[in-house]
């Protein structure tokens, strides 16, 4: 049994997409009316005319009230600081209006969640997508970290038929850092994850959810002592160094200090090489991401390259399940 919150006009498609004895409403009023009369309903979907502060309190009032029946958010743009409103409301899942496919199955997601939590037994939630969660890192400040995030997530957009979420880890709270990693994998096949340039709850959150670690430097040595230190943490707190790839900003930089030598210094190979350009600011300024501006330039080709070469493979071990830190410090 399920209910769905939307009007007669416009609730055909979603009804279908829902499938089974679906029971349509106007207006969330009525959804919770129902849910009085009926201790049997255990899924309320809430189409995307329903505004989403009322949607998202009546997901946090059933939290409380009937928290094993299972809310499933439409909305017409989806994005994350409408994710963290939703997972801090109770919404089990938040899907883009007129993906009936995507619909469909977090609805046998939530239905079998529900029955699992009726029987009073472990809750697991599979889903049938699983995207690659890609963070990026720097430990010193001035990089290009951001920037390197920001096209990488146009690059592996482009072209490839992929849908990207960019997102910054310091604008959510710790405590749903991994939960909303977690929604965001199962909606995009990629989630491009830029960190602050230091170790962090955060940080460390997102890089146990992560299918890659993406390590930034510029070829001076503050940089490179930053990233040596960071390698050595990594090590320490036994990521596995498969997943991990070092890019070098600026890379042509005359500042005599050659891609040989950041090698030796940091013990490990490079993965990436972009070189400096005046167009990156310029780019910057203008609010284009320059591989979207200029796709054909040398520093788009050079993350291009990196994309293509590191984590465009990634799409076929994408059933791959990263162990977290701590899982395996207690091993």
């Amino acid at each position: 049994m399920a209910i769905l919150c939307e009007p007669s006009t416009s609730a055909g498609r979603l009804l279908h997409s829902i499938g089974g004895n679906v029971r349509a409403v106007d207006s969330l009023t009525e959804a919770a009316r129902m849910l009085d009369r009926d201790a049997r309903e255990i899924l309320v979907v809430i189409g995307p005319r329903a505004p989403a502060d009322e949607a998202l309190a009546f997901a946090a009032s059933l939290r409380m009230s009937r928290p094993a029946v299972g809310v499933i958010l439409t909305r017409h743009q989806v994005d994350v600081a409408l994710l963290t409103s939703a997972l801090q409301s109770g919404v089990r899942e938040v899907v883009s209006a007129g993906d009936d496919v995507a619909l469909a199955a977090a609805c046998r997601r939530s239905y079998e969640v529900s029955r699992r939590m009726v029987a009073d037994t472990p809750v697991v939630q599979e889903t049938g997508r699983r995207g690659q969660i890609v963070t990026v890192f720097a430990a010193k400040g001035g990089c290009g970290k951001t920037t390197l995030a920001t096209n990488l997530g146009v690059v592996l957009a482009r072209g490839t038929g992929h849908q990207v979420a960019p997102g910054d880890a310091e604008k959510i709270t710790p405590a749903l850092v991994g939960e909303l990693l977690t929604v965001l994998r199962g909606i995009f096949d990629y989630v491009v994850v830029d960190t602050p340039a230091q170790f962090s709850e955060h940080v460390l959150i997102a890089m146990d959810s992560s299918d890659h670690h993406v390590l930034l430097t510029t070829p001076d040595v503050p940089a490179l002592k930053n990233l040596r230190v960071t390698l050595d943490m990594l090590d320490l707190l036994s990521y596995p160094r498969q997943i991990r790839s070092v890019v070098v900003n600026r890379a042509d930089s005359k500042v005599g200090l050659s891609l040989e030598h950041v090698e030796q210094v940091v013990r490990c190979p490079i993965d990436g090489r972009v070189p400096s350009s005046r167009a990156v600011p310029i780019s910057i300024n203008k609010g284009t991401p320059i591989t979207l501006d200029s796709p054909s330039h040398p520093v788009s080709n050079a993350i291009t390259r990196f994309a293509q070469q590191r984590l465009l493979p990634a799409v076929a071990s994408a059933g791959r399940v990263p162990v977290s830190r701590r899982s395996r410090r207690s091993a």
